[in-house]
């Protein structure tokens, strides 16, 4: 029942704020202002912080139910909190000596992107500096997210010789490409941990990579003597599946966030109209 519910819900307030930002639209078209009625600009209006956050509270409550080392929470605020497992740049959430194989300290890194951007990129570099990456989520399932944010994690070797080899083509796999050093550089080189891009769509897509994690720790739970302090919901319809649990947790914090972000950003111009009518007013 409660999952039926939340669906009709889900489609209500869906419904309602399509209504609304309608409405709102409208009302600035009259005024002579350019709108986008896609929605892309609302999408992307700078609300990243709040739906990054969710995500990684979803991630903090998966680790922490199945965690066999102490897990820390960073703060991009305050980098050097989180310096001792990589000097730089703040690490999202960690589980010290969590990796079962090697007892390396597991680093998580979160990105919560849109894949509906007005940046685009054809994936066509140059011999000086190589290939780059490329947009191609018309092609395959987090083709305009995953690579990009991967390199930026990551970072990647060099490969080719830059200024004699043609740049790197995504349909061949052949050229060549600039070594870049990734935000977490100093953890995967000189810290020798395992470095997790989590990188969550906002339409729920998760990568594969970070689905390989995630079922890894759901391993945990199964193994003699595992244990798994997950909060399942209670009814008969709830997951009971660690994996199947989190990762319907973790798509949806993305969805919300982003849905709760259009919300603010279709408010905060009704607000401005508003008071541009009411100095209107006064004018007159």
């Amino acid at each position: 029942m409660f999952l039926i519910a939340g669906t009709l819900g889900g489609k209500h307030n869906s419904k309602r704020n399509t209504h609304i930002g309608k409405r709102t639209w409208h009302a600035l078209e009259k005024k002579g202002e350019s709108v986008d009625r896609k929605g892309d600009s609302l999408a992307n209006g700078g609300e990243y912080t709040r739906r990054h956050h969710r995500v990684l509270r979803r991630g903090v409550a998966m680790t922490t139910a199945v965690a066999v080392g102490s897990v820390v929470q960073g703060d991009k605020e305050k980098p050097e909190l989180t310096d001792m497992l990589n000097e730089g740049y703040a690490v999202d959430l960690a589980e010290l000596e969590g990796d079962d194989a090697t007892g390396a300290d597991v680093l998580q890194e979160y990105k919560v992107p849109s894949p509906i951007t007005k940046k685009f990129s054809v994936g066509v570099g140059t011999k000086k500096d190589g290939g780059v990456h490329a947009s191609v989520g018309h092609l395959y399932g987090l083709g305009n997210t995953e690579e990009k944010y991967r390199l930026r994690v990551l970072g990647c070797k060099g490969r080719g010789f830059l200024g004699r080899d043609k740049p790197l083509d995504h349909s061949t796999g052949r050229g060549s490409v600039k070594a870049r050093r990734g935000d977490y550089w100093d953890a995967l080189k000189n810290k020798k941990a395992v470095v997790i891009p989590a990188i969550v769509e906002t339409f729920g897509g998760i990568s594969p990579h970070f689905l390989r994690f995630i079922s890894r720790l759901a391993a945990r739970t199964k193994r003699g003597g595992g244990r798994d302090g997950t909060q399942y919901g209670r009814s008969r319809l709830s997951a009971k599946s660690f994996f199947v649990h989190h990762t319907q947790q973790i798509s949806a914090a993305a969805q919300v966030g982003d849905a709760k972000a259009i919300r603010r950003k279709i408010t905060a111009e009704k607000m401005r109209l508003m008071k541009s009518a009411r100095k209107a007013g006064e004018r007159a």
